[in-house]
C-alpha cells in the first residue's frame, strides 16, 4: 500500500484539480440556466430520517438539505467536505443550510458500497485476520464493503464489485480507491490536530443526478469515523461535544494541504 499512500502525490492532486475545475465549469453553466430557482433555496418536506442525519427536499430538484443531530458533528462534516473540495476531490457538499446543524448537498444516486480506510486494527479486522487489535498499520488499509443488510454488508473486492455485481465500473472503483487514500491523508491530519487518533473512516460515493459526476457523498464526521481521545478511549456522541479546537485544526489543514 506504500505506493497508494502516495495517492496524495502532486501528480494525482493536479489530475483531481483539473477534473474538478472542468466539473465546476459544467455545474456553473447548469446552475446559471436555473438561476431563477436558485435565487432563494428553501427547505421543503422531510423525506428520510436516519440514525445520524435527516434529509429534506428543497425548492430546487437537484439540491437536498441534510440536517445532523448536533452542531459539533455538522461542523466537523462541513469543514472536512470543504478540505476535500479545496484539494480537488469532488463532493456533494454545497454550502451551509437553514440552521447551525444543516448543510445543502447535491442530489446523488448512491453507489451500494462503503469505502473504508483503516489506520489502526479494530475488533472487526482482528477477528477476520487474527492479528491483535490496536496495532497501528504501516500505511492506511483500504477496504470495500457491499451494502446489503440481508448479506450482513460483506467486504468485497473491486473485481467482484465491478465485474461480478456491476455495482460500478472498474474505472470508477479505482477512482474511489484513489480518492479514499487521498482523503485519508486529509482526514487523519485533521483529527490528529484535534488531539484525536483516527482508527478508521467510511466514505460513501454517488453519481450527481444532474451531471453524473462521481462524488463523495453522505457524511464525514464522528458518525462515520472511530476516534480515540488522548487517553485511548473511544469518542462517543457525548464526548465529541467537548472537542474545542476543531476550527484551528481546519486552519492548519488548509495550510498543510
Amino acid at each position: 500500500t506504500q505506493g497508494y499512500s502516495s495517492a496524495a502525490s502532486d501528480v494525482y492532486k493536479r489530475q483531481l484539480l483539473y477534473r474538478a475545475f472542468n466539473n465546476l465549469i459544467s455545474v456553473i453553466l447548469i446552475l446559471a440556466k436555473r438561476r431563477t430557482s436558485m435565487d432563494i433555496i428553501t427547505r421543503g418536506t422531510k423525506f428520510y430520517e436516519g440514525k445520524n442525519n435527516t434529509l429534506y427536499w428543497t425548492n430546487n430538484p437537484y439540491i437536498i438539505e441534510m440536517e445532523a443531530k448536533n452542531e459539533t458533528s455538522n461542523l466537523i462534516s462541513t469543514l472536512l467536505f470543504k478540505l476535500l473540495s479545496n484539494n480537488g476531490i469532488p463532493v456533494h457538499f454545497i454550502c451551509s443550510g437553514t440552521n447551525s446543524i444543516s448543510k445543502r448537498v447535491r442530489k446523488a444516486n448512491i453507489i451500494n458500497i462503503n469505502a473504508i480506510g483503516r489506520f489502526v486494527c479494530d475488533e472487526s479486522f482482528s477477528k477476520r485476520y487474527g492479528i491483535d487489535p490496536g496495532i497501528v498499520f504501516d500505511d492506511m488499509v483500504f477496504e470495500l464493503q457491499y451494502i446489503n443488510e440481508e448479506l450482513k454488508n460483506p467486504f468485497i473486492s473491486s473485481s467482484a464489485a465491478g465485474y461480478g455485481l456491476h455495482i460500478a465500473s472498474i474505472s470508477d472503483l479505482l477512482e474511489i480507491e484513489e480518492i479514499t487514500y487521498f482523503a485519508g491523508d486529509i482526514i487523519k491530519y485533521f483529527f490528529e490536530e484535534c488531539n484525536l487518533t483516527p482508527v478508521d473512516f467510511k466514505l460513501k460515493f454517488g453519481y450527481d443526478c444532474q451531471t453524473r459526476e462521481l462524488l463523495v457523498c453522505g457524511d464525514i464526521s464522528d458518525n462515520t469515523c472511530h476516534l480515540l481521545d488522548e487517553t485511548g478511549n473511544l469518542i462517543t456522541k457525548n464526548t465529541i461535544k467537548n472537542i474545542s479546537n476543531i476550527e484551528l485544526a481546519y486552519q492548519k489543514a488548509l495550510k498543510k494541504f
